[in-house]
């Protein structure tokens, strides 16, 4: 099984394309799923309804989706604005913005070759991190290597250059 990349469309800018990743979005619908019975059920082991009630259990669970939700928008993007010289990551609770001055390298392991949108499930994913100046790097990986390789031709286009399809 397979899992490929849809283009949402052109944005407002000229020249930018926002890319969803499927990745991302499946991630967040399974741990969303998943965090109702993992949160009551460590309300029930802690014995918040009992000593609490009802509301604070809601409000634990409530407490738990903010923190995993918090913690995805570090590394898993839902969408991707990419064009020449700017590439905006968009996350369940923030946005990070790069432009190509404040990247200082971009590692790409194994080398991409293919503009490929598709995601198999059963073979490695390559690894992109960005490293910027004054602040951590950004890990990418868990995307599309067709998109990973269009993100580092937007903000070094002479060290990452597209194939000719």
């Amino acid at each position: 099984m397979s899992h490929g990349t849809a283009v949402e469309g052109r944005s407002r800018r000229e020249g930018s394309i926002r890319y969803r990743n499927p990745v991302g979005v499946l991630s967040l619908v399974v741990v969303s799923v998943g965090t109702i019975p993992v949160a009551l059920g460590g309300a029930v082991l802690f014995r918040v309804p009992a000593y609490f009630g009802w509301a604070a259990t809601v409000g634990f669970i409530l407490f738990m989706y903010a923190v995993v939700y918090s913690l995805l928008s570090y590394f898993l993007f839902l969408s991707v604005d990419v064009r020449p010289g700017r590439i905006v990551f968009r996350a369940p609770f923030r946005s990070i913005i790069i432009q190509p001055p404040e990247v200082v390298r971009i590692e790409l392991e194994p080398p991409v070759r293919s503009l490929s949108m598709e995601m198999p499930w059963w073979k490695p994913w390559s690894k992109l991190t960005i490293h910027r100046k004054g602040s951590r790097p950004i890990d990418a990986s868990a995307m599309p290597d067709g998109l990973k390789l269009r993100i580092a031709n937007a903000l070094r286009p002479d060290e990452f250059p597209l194939p000719k399809e």
